[in-house]
């Protein structure tokens, strides 16, 4: 199981193609928008370091493909 920490300990966003993409992971300030949203299978953001001149605010692109899993019955 993964730690939920990896997500963030604030987050904003608005989420639909042009809106704001905004993530506090440890401190550092992800920045950027979505890109495409294409419920329930892809979502796609631009992503970057907010203040960072290597890595800067919306610089890249990362998709997430969002597959079903199976859950253990209670």
């Amino acid at each position: 199981m993964l730690a939920a920490g990896w997500r963030g300990t604030s987050r904003r966003r608005r989420t639909w193609p042009g809106g704001v993409f905004a993530v506090d992971i440890d401190g550092n300030l992800i920045r950027g928008e979505f890109v495409e949203v294409d419920r329930p299978r892809t979502v796609v953001v631009t992503w970057g370091l907010e203040g960072d001149d290597v890595l800067p605010a919306g610089s890249t692109k990362v998709a997430f493909r969002l597959t079903p899993t199976a859950t253990a019955a209670a």
